[in-house]
C-alpha cells in the first residue's frame, strides 16, 4: 500500500486546504479508483494506526476536508455512474461513485434516456462539489424547504469502515437511537462528515423535473418594507408551498456590494445590472410547478404581498424557463463566490485569516430581530459582514470580513457570544454544509449533551481507533489513545 501513497510535495499543496482557506498538514495522499482501493487503504490505515482525512471536491467552508496530520484519501478519481433503474413504485434510481461532481451528475442526467426529464433535488451553491461530499455534510441547497434533507434523496449507500469491511445500508431497513430519537442508520453516515466511515457508492433517488420553473427577485429600499415583506411571506408560506414555491433567500446590501465589487471576477455576476444606490436588500424566490396556473397564482400572490409591504413590484425581476431561472439562481449563488474572493484578497496581507462565518438556526426568533442582532454586533465590534441565506428558519450565513488578525480574533469572540445567546433561546448550529473543524467548538457548546455522548459512542463503535477525519465534528482523540 505504501508505494501507492504519494508524498505531499509542492504539486499536492492545494490538497492541504479547502474553500475555508484553513491550512492543514499531511504525510501522504492516496487517490483510490475503486471501492477495493478504499478497502485496501482502510485495512492499511487500521493496521498502521494512520489517521486519514477523506476529501471530495474540497468546496467546503468549514475545513472538514483539511487534514490534521496522517494521510489524505482523495476520492476525485471515483466519478463513474451506473445504469438508470426503476423501483417497484416507478421511482428512478441512479448509482454513482462519491467523487462525481454535481456538474457531472447534471450532465449525466441530461444524457439519460427516460420518458421524463430527471433531476436530483439537493442543489448546493458550488457545482464542483462532489456527491459524496454533499451527502457527507448534508448540503441541501436553496430549495430544501420544498424537497427536504439530502438523506431523503439517497436510497442506499455502501460504506467502507475502519479495517476495510464494507457495510451496505438501504433506507428503512435499520434504525438506531440518537439522543432518544429513532433515526435511520443510513442517516448517521449521511451528514456524518466522514467520521464513521467512507461513502464508497451511493444510490440516488431522482425526481421528474418540474414542468414550470419561475424565479423572482425583489429589491427593497426601506427596512420596514423588507421586514414586512419577509413576515408576510412566512405567514403565507404554508399556502404557497403546495402551489410550488420552493425557495426564499435573503441578501443584504453588504452582500450585494461585495458582488458588485467582484463583478468582473465571477462569470455569474457579469450579466447583472449595476446595484442601485437605494437598495437595502434583495429577496430571491423560486417556484417549481406542475401547472402554469399555479406559477401564475404564486406570482400574483407575491406581487400582492409586495404592495402590502410598501415594496415597489415594478422593480422586481421575474423570469420563467430553466435557463433563465438558472441565471438568476447563479446570481444568488455568487454571494458565496464574492465572499471567497474577498477572503483570498485579505489573505494576501494576513495569511492567518480563514473563513469566518456563523450559520445558526434561529427559528425561535423573528427575522427582523435576528438581522438587527447580527448588524448591531458587527457594528459594535467594528467589523464588516455579508449576510445572506435561507429566510425560513432564519438560517442566515453571517460572513465576517476581517482585514487584520486582531479583527479576526474579535470576530471569533463575537460569533461565540451570538451562539451562546441563541442557545439560551433554543437556537442551534445548523449542520447543513458541515461543522468541519472551524465550527466544531460552537457545535460542542450548543449541542445537547446526550446527543454528543451518543455521537461519541457511535464513533467509537464504527471507528474504534479514531482514524477517520480527526478533529472534524467531534474532538480529536487523546494523544495517549
Amino acid at each position: 500500500m505504501k508505494d501507492k501513497i504519494y508524498n505531499v510535495e509542492e504539486k499536492f499543496q492545494d490538497y492541504l486546504s479547502d474553500e475555508s482557506r484553513l491550512q492543514g498538514q499531511a504525510d501522504g495522499i492516496f487517490f483510490p479508483e475503486s471501492e477495493a482501493d478504499i478497502q485496501e487503504f482502510a485495512a492499511w490505515a487500521y493496521e498502521s494506526r494512520a489517521a486519514a482525512t477523506i476529501q471530495g471536491g474540497r468546496t467546503g467552508l468549514a475545513g472538514g476536508a483539511v487534514p490534521a496530520g496522517g494521510c489524505l484519501l482523495n476520492l476525485s478519481r471515483m466519478s463513474r455512474t451506473g445504469e438508470l433503474a426503476r423501483g417497484r413504485g416507478g421511482e428512478f434510481y441512479l448509482e454513482v461513485e462519491p467523487g462525481l461532481s454535481l456538474l457531472q451528475l447534471r450532465q449525466e442526467l441530461k444524457r439519460l434516456k427516460s420518458e421524463v426529464e430527471l433531476f436530483w433535488p439537493p442543489d448546493p451553491t458550488e457545482t464542483a462539489a462532489s456527491v459524496g461530499g454533499i451527502a457527507s455534510c448534508g448540503a441541501r441547497g436553496i430549495c430544501a424547504p420544498r424537497y427536504g434533507n439530502t438523506g431523503r434523496h439517497i436510497a442506499r449507500a455502501r460504506i467502507v469502515l475502519a479495517g476495510g469491511r464494507v457495510m451496505e445500508l438501504r433506507r428503512g431497513e435499520q434504525f438506531i437511537s440518537l439522543a432518544g430519537k429513532k433515526i435511520d442508520l443510513l442517516d448517521l453516515f449521511i451528514g456524518g462528515e466522514g467520521i464513521f466511515g467512507v461513502l464508497s457508492r451511493l444510490t440516488l433517488q431522482l425526481q421528474p423535473r418540474p414542468r414550470h420553473t419561475w424565479g423572482f427577485m425583489f429589491f427593497l429600499e426601506q427596512k420596514e418594507a423588507l421586514y414586512a415583506f419577509v413576515e408576510n411571506l412566512k405567514k403565507n408560506w404554508r399556502e404557497l408551498m403546495p402551489l410550488g414555491l420552493a425557495a426564499a433567500e435573503y441578501m443584504d446590501r453588504s452582500t450585494l456590494q461585495l458582488m458588485e465589487e467582484y463583478k468582473e471576477a465571477a462569470e455569474s455576476l457579469k450579466a447583472a445590472p449595476p446595484l442601485d444606490p437605494g437598495v437595502l436588500a434583495a429577496v430571491y424566490l423560486e417556484a417549481h410547478c406542475s401547472r402554469e396556473e399555479a406559477a401564475l397564482e404564486i406570482a400574483d400572490r407575491l406581487v400582492d404581498m409586495a404592495v402590502e409591504s410598501s415594496c415597489d413590484p415594478d422593480r422586481a425581476w421575474a423570469v420563467t424557463g430553466e435557463n433563465d431561472v438558472e441565471k438568476m439562481r447563479d446570481f444568488r449563488h455568487a454571494a458565496a463566490t464574492a465572499v471567497n474572493y474577498h477572503l483570498a484578497r485579505a489573505r494576501l496581507a494576513e495569511p492567518r485569516l480563514t473563513g469566518l462565518e456563523v450559520y445558526l438556526e434561529a427559528d425561535c426568533e423573528d427575522f427582523a430581530g435576528v438581522v438587527e442582532k447580527y448588524k448591531a454586533g458587527c457594528a459594535g465590534a467594528g467589523l464588516k459582514a455579508a449576510i445572506y441565506g435561507h429566510i425560513l428558519g432564519n438560517r442566515l450565513r453571517v460572513n465576517l470580513l476581517p482585514e487584520s488578525y486582531a479583527q479576526y480574533e474579535e470576530g471569533r469572540r463575537l460569533i461565540k457570544r451570538w451562539a451562546l445567546e441563541l442557545a439560551g433561546r433554543r437556537g442551534k448550529v445548523d449542520r447543513q454544509h458541515g461543522i468541519g473543524k472551524l465550527k466544531r467548538e460552537l457545535f460542542l457548546q450548543m449541542a445537547p449533551r446526550e446527543y454528543l455522548e451518543d455521537l461519541q459512542r457511535l464513533k467509537e463503535h464504527y471507528d474504534p481507533a479514531g482514524l477517520w477525519n480527526r478533529g472534524t465534528l467531534l474532538p480529536p482523540p487523546c494523544e495517549s489513545r
